[in-house]
């Protein structure tokens, strides 16, 4: 290839980067399902999340994701391996069940404030698929928590995963929510406002 050639794709390359959108640079192999929706899909594994109340409101201590996940290749996916990175770069860990549970009161009132926001996840997977509980979280009576669960082809595994904010309440900023195990990544955009 000649050097004019050469230099001519590098210079295209270039330019369609730059005229890229960010979340595209930033968030690769992810497109927005909705305003506080978002899919991540690779070769390996899907991902959806959503956050709608979340979005808007997030002065409390605690912020809601609900995932669900579907795999080509089986993994068991322990709550470690999920992590948001704020806007400023510092990672929050999932939140402990311990925490979950002395805050308890807080948590029932974002569940109903949030229960006209939230939606069926397994309709951007396979709908017909069979479900798996992710089930990181659990207030009395609502049955036994696990700190694993199954990543499969055979079913969508749904859930509700939360992070918590000690000193209270989350800055606006795009923050990225991060699935790190060993035979999978993804990284997925939460735009809070």
């Amino acid at each position: 290839m000649s050097r004019l050639m050469t230099l001519a794709l590098a210079v295209g390359v270039f330019w369609v980067t730059a005229h890229l959108p960010a979340q595209e640079r930033s968030f690769p192999r992810t497109r927005q399902m909705g305003r506080a929706t978002v899919e991540y899909k690779d070769e390996i594994l899907q991902i959806v999340a959503s956050y709608d109340y979340s979005q808007r409101y997030h002065s409390s201590n605690w912020l809601l994701i609900d995932v669900a996940a579907w795999t080509k290749r089986r993994l068991i996916l322990e709550r470690d391996n999920i992590t948001l990175v704020t806007p400023s770069g510092g990672q929050t860990m999932v939140a402990a069940q311990r925490r979950f549970l002395l805050d308890s009161p807080n948590i029932s009132s974002l569940r109903q404030n949030a229960k006209i926001w939230r939606r069926e996840l397994n309709i951007y997977l396979s709908p017909y698929a069979p479900r798996e509980s992710l089930k990181f979280f659990a207030l009395p009576g609502e049955g036994i928590i696990a700190d694993t669960a199954l990543l499969d082809k055979d079913r969508v595994t749904a859930g509700e995963v939360y992070f918590e904010m000690p000193l209270g309440g989350w800055e606006a900023g795009t923050y990225a929510l991060v699935i790190d195990h060993p035979s999978a990544r993804a990284t997925l955009p939460v735009t809070l406002e």
